[in-house]
């Protein structure tokens, strides 16, 4: 689910968020699910017209920490630092280190805290 109007959330959990912590404001829930209803809509007509390139652009426009610095740690626990470069034609998340570029599936990398901070922001 998407958490929109949470404030506190258990310790146990570790890097929760919400709308509401991500922006600052609080959302009236009927008008955020027509504002969600209407944008799942526009995509729908983008993929009923193959609109692949143009949602791709948008989509890393908006990835997460995308060409910055992180942190990372692959599941045998080695870290590094390295940089989003983009998403591979089989989803895998292209991460650009050492002076090369390395392609990861699902839960073969995870992303590192930065020290001190409780939550990715």
């Amino acid at each position: 689910g998407i958490n929109v109007n949470q404030r506190v959330f258990s310790p146990l959990l570790p890097n929760p968020t919400s709308l509401h912590l991500a922006t600052g404001r609080s959302y009236e829930l009927p008008s955020l699910i027509e504002d969600y209803c209407l944008f799942l809509e526009q995509r729908y007509l983008q993929l009923k017209g193959g609109q692949w390139q143009a949602i791709g652009e948008e989509y890393l426009r908006h990835l997460y920490r995308m060409g910055k610095k992180t942190r990372f740690e692959r599941t045998e626990g080695e870290q590094f630092t390295g940089e989003i470069a983009g998403i591979g034609a089989s989803g895998q998340l292209l991460i650009r280190h050492g002076g090369t570029e390395e392609a990861f599936h699902l839960k073969e990398i995870k992303m590192l805290l930065p020290a001190g901070k409780k939550r990715l922001e």
